[in-house]
This record gives structure tokens, C-alpha cells and sequence, in this order.
């Protein structure tokens, strides 16, 4: 028996109505989307409301919350239904998929169980110390997860032209690393930065690469309300990519399009610890060069920040990084407190940060 509305539910066709208006996609397929999630949970859709451009929140007058995907021509989501379905099954922390009568084809939109209101993101510009500190250690926890489901990809080998486009792509950020970091501290590059800067970039870049999402950023993971439980979502994009700038990247808050936004890291050398001791025992290699690499790529993540927001402060940044971002003085103070931070015992990055604190 489908558990019916309740009185006090918001009218559900005004929302419909509401919802379609800004996402047309919805009202078409609005027939199939609430049958499969009306069987799925037993009971009656009770409000629906847009999360996102191109996702809405569904819940249920049980309570249950579900995530409806409407995807394009430019983010397909038959490779990300198949990625969900066979990371749930290596239980990792990502959303369930609700059963559709859709079986074969590309579909037009997806449901999942619902993570949670807020991104990591929103998250860690709200939270205590403690909250973000453990946040720190589940992300770690659930990023090894994911590597671990994959590790079978990894094993098969990573071809060369892989690896080459992954330097290709962060190579003209590391030319500029050093100066932006001169910068952000209000110091000069100097030849003792600079080569300082360039030992963490071939850290960085001679590690290895393996198989695992490549839209790494914290607000593809969801916090839940009740237990703050972390869900990692948006893993239609697979690939190959260095796994410490996976977790450095996704621990990040940049805070994006909020006024007087700030930088925050979810990173600590625990998490550190916990995320190169589980890379050595999946992988190869040994606890150390796992934290140094790792630690190499999230003061490079830093650095690459520190060029865009001296970019944007100079005006030579696009127009939406301006928007985006700023160049308040809070996003300063902030980034350089996350790249000061110390996340290893030992490290090339390390060095770089002495020299920063000295200025």
C-alpha cells in the first residue's frame, strides 16, 4: 500500500507547475519519474523543488528524499548510471539508483537516493574545527573507497597518453605557481622560492596516476542532515588523474559566487596519513611518498588558486572568475592560512611554506 499525502502537504501541482517553469525537461517526464519513485519507496510524492540547474529534489510524505538528474548532449548519463551501480555494489558512498523502466539507450534522466542538503563545500564555510576535521577523515575514507573500486582499471595499466594530457593540462599553472604564491604573501618570488616551488611541482607531477573521477570538487560530495554522513555524487566523468590532487581538490571550499566567500580545507595530516596509508596497501609504494606526493598536489591546488585570484584582483581574470570569486581580503586571509597549513612530517612542500611563513 503507497503511503497517500497528508494534509499540510504544499500542493503538489503548483510546485510541478513551479519546478517546470525553470526546468521544462521535468514536466514531460514527470509521469515515469514519479511512478519509479512512488514504487521505490512506497508512498506519495509530497513537494519537489530545483537543487540545481539540472537537478531537483523529490521527497515523500515518508520522508524519504530522492535526486532527480535531467542530463544533455554535453553530460550523458548512461556511463554515470553504470559508475553508481558498480561503485554501490563495491559499497562506496555514493547514492543508490532508483530502477526505471529504461533499460537500454541513453536516458533522459536519472534518480538516486538524496545525500543530503548541503554540499561540502556549504559546509565547511559553516562548521566548528572538530566538525571539518572529521569531515576530513570520512572524505579520506570514502576517496580510498572509490580508488579502491577501481584499482582492477588501474592494474590494466595507464596509457602514456593519459598521463601526458594531465601534465599538458597543469603544466602552465605549475610555470606560474611561484609567483602567484609571492603574491598572495605580499613577497617576492625569489630564486630560493622558486626552486623550492619547482621541487613540489615534480613531487607532484611524477607521481602516479590512476583510474577514478575527474570532476573532483567539493561540491560533488553532499553531507547528510542527521549524521553528516559524507556521499561523493556527479560521477558521469571517469578517468585517469594523480589521486592526492583528487582528495586535495575535493577537500576544498572555494566558497564560489558568495559575497565575501572564503578558502577552507577539509585536509588534515591525519586524513593525510589515513589516505597515503590506504593508496600504499592498494596500490604500491610506500606511506611516505604517498603523504608527500598528496601533500605536493594541495599546496599546488593552492597556488594555482593564489594565480587566479591575483588575476582577479589585477583584472586580468575572465568574467566569471571576477564574479565568482573577488578579491576580498577575507579570500586572502584565507588561502593563505590553507596553504600554510601543515599536512606532513617531511616534503618539498613543506619547504615552500617555511619560506611563506617568513614573509
Amino acid at each position: 500500500m503507497i503511503l497517500s499525502r497528508r494534509e499540510g502537504d504544499p500542493d503538489l501541482e503548483e510546485c510541478l507547475a513551479a519546478t517546470s517553469a525553470q526546468l521544462p525537461q521535468l514536466r514531460t517526464n514527470w509521469d515515469a519519474i514519479s511512478a519509479a519513485i512512488q514504487a521505490y519507496a512506497n508512498a506519495s510524492i509530497s513537494s519537489i523543488r530545483l537543487a540545481s540547474k539540472r537537478v531537483i529534489h523529490v521527497e515523500t510524505v515518508s520522508g524519504l528524499s530522492f535526486a532527480v538528474k535531467f542530463g544533455n548532449r554535453s553530460a550523458p548519463l548512461a556511463r554515470e548510471v553504470s559508475t553508481l551501480r558498480f561503485l554501490k555494489g563495491a559499497k562506496c558512498p555514493v547514492p543508490a539508483v532508483i530502477p526505471t523502466n529504461v533499460t537500454h539507450g541513453e536516458p533522459e534522466w536519472i534518480a538516486t537516493e538524496w545525500g543530503g542538503n548541503r554540499t561540502l563545500d556549504a559546509f565547511l564555510d559553516q562548521c566548528t574545527e572538530s566538525q571539518a576535521d572529521l569531515a576530513g577523515l570520512q572524505l579520506a575514507t570514502a576517496v580510498a573507497q572509490i580508488e579502491g573500486a577501481f584499482a582492477q582499471v588501474t592494474r590494466q595499466g595507464v596509457p602514456g597518453a593519459a598521463r601526458q594530457m594531465a601534465i599538458k593540462l597543469l603544466e602552465p599553472w605549475a610555470d606560474h605557481a611561484a609567483d602567484g604564491l609571492a603574491w598572495l604573501f605580499a613577497s617576492e618570488a625569489t630564486g630560493q622560492l622558486r626552486m623550492a616551488v619547482d621541487r613540489v611541482v615534480k613531487k607532484a607531477l611524477n607521481a602516479a596516476l590512476t583510474a577514478g573521477p575527474l570532476d573532483y570538487h567539493a561540491s560533488n560530495v553532499v553531507v547528510s542532515n542527521s549524521d553528516l554522513r559524507l556521499s561523493v555524487v556527479d560521477l558521469g566523468a571517469i578517468g585517469y588523474d594523480w589521486p592526492g590532487r583528487r582528495l586535495a581538490q575535493y577537500a576544498m571550499s572555494v566558497q564560489s559566487g558568495v559575497p565575501g566567500g572564503r578558502f577552507r580545507t577539509a585536509l588534515t595530516p591525519e586524513a593525510v596519513t589515513q589516505f597515503g596509508g590506504a593508496l600504499a596497501q592498494i596500490h604500491t609504494g610506500d606511506l611516505g611518498s604517498h603523504v608527500n606526493e598528496l601533500d605536493a598536489h594541495a599546496l599546488l591546488i593552492g597556488a594555482i588558486a593564489a594565480t587566479q585570484l591575483r588575476a582577479v584582483s589585477t583584472g586580468a581574470a575572465s568574467a566569471e572568475r571576477t564574479a565568482a570569486w573577488g578579491a576580498s581580503e577575507t579570500r586572502i586571509t584565507s588561502l593563505r592560512t590553507v596553504i600554510l597549513r601543515t599536512l606532513s612530517g617531511e616534503g618539498p612542500a613543506n619547504d615552500v611554506r617555511e619560506l611563506l611563513s617568513q614573509q
